[in-house]
């Protein structure tokens, strides 16, 4: 049975995986990550077993190694995108597997929900969660504005 599971673990996590490497490398860390999420909200609403099973189950005991190496493997590819959007100066400071882990963890939000038919694909959560996943990683950039403004010569 084990055995089973790591095929069928292994199959759905290289689902997800392709997701990644399919965005297009020339759009923005936010575009490419929120055609992530949108690939996989839509496994969610269509195979919401699949989802269960990389994203919500526990089953991390019974993985085996090559199990565990396609979730690495996921993993990385997740946190090279996460490190270009940092280099680029989209992403804020800090170590990229934290980022990875905070956008993942809401993303899994949008999936968990999608998957129990909590939402749908088209119901106004999943966008919200992603800006707010986005938000959580994202540079704050700091807009500075004169402290006094320059009069203008026209008294009126």
């Amino acid at each position: 049975k084990e055995h089973l599971l790591n095929e069928i673990y292994r199959g759905a996590v290289r689902l997800f995986i392709k997701a990644i490497r399919d965005t297009k490398p020339h759009l923005s860390c936010r575009e490419r990550l929120e055609q992530i999420a949108t690939a996989w909200r839509d496994v969610a609403a269509r195979e919401p077993a699949t989802v269960r099973l990389v994203f919500i189950s526990r089953v991390g005991a019974l993985l085996d190694e090559k199990s565990r190496e396609t979730y690495r493997e996921f993993r990385g590819e997740l946190e090279r995108l996460i490190a270009s959007g940092k280099a680029a100066g989209d992403v804020r400071p800090g170590p990229v597997d934290l980022w990875a882990d905070v956008w993942l963890r809401l993303a899994t939000l949008i999936l968990e929900r999608v998957a129990n038919k909590e939402w749908t694909p088209e119901h106004s959560g999943p966008k919200q969660v992603l800006e707010a996943a986005w938000d959580a990683i994202r540079t704050q950039r700091v807009v500075s504005v004169p402290a006094e403004l320059p009069q203008s010569g026209n008294p009126s």
